[in-house]
């Protein structure tokens, strides 16, 4: 799989999945995810693109969840838990 093709791949998982624009940023990102992805495919269970488009919306779901404030709030602390977090 060549880059201009994993590019391509990845403006359409950002398009259709996230439905986010693309940006230098993201699509970054998914060349790293490219290139982590790349020695743990194992061709007797899948294509690489169905693999790649499977780790790359993982990976993206991750960086996005992480970076998705200014400054960076650990997952303890933000209120998207049902029960409410305290200090002791």
């Amino acid at each position: 799989m060549e880059w201009n093709e994993v590019e391509k791949l990845a403006h359409s998982v950002l398009k259709h999945k996230f439905k986010l624009v693309d940006t230098n940023e993201l699509i970054g990102q998914a060349y790293i995810a490219f290139e982590k992805c790349k020695p743990l495919y194992k061709p007797e269970f899948a294509n690489f693109s169905t693999y790649y488009r499977h780790y790359l919306e993982g990976h993206l779901k991750d960086y996005i969840t992480y970076n998705e404030h200014i400054i960076h709030i650990p997952r303890m602390k933000q209120d998207t838990h049902l029960f409410p977090v305290s200090s002791l």
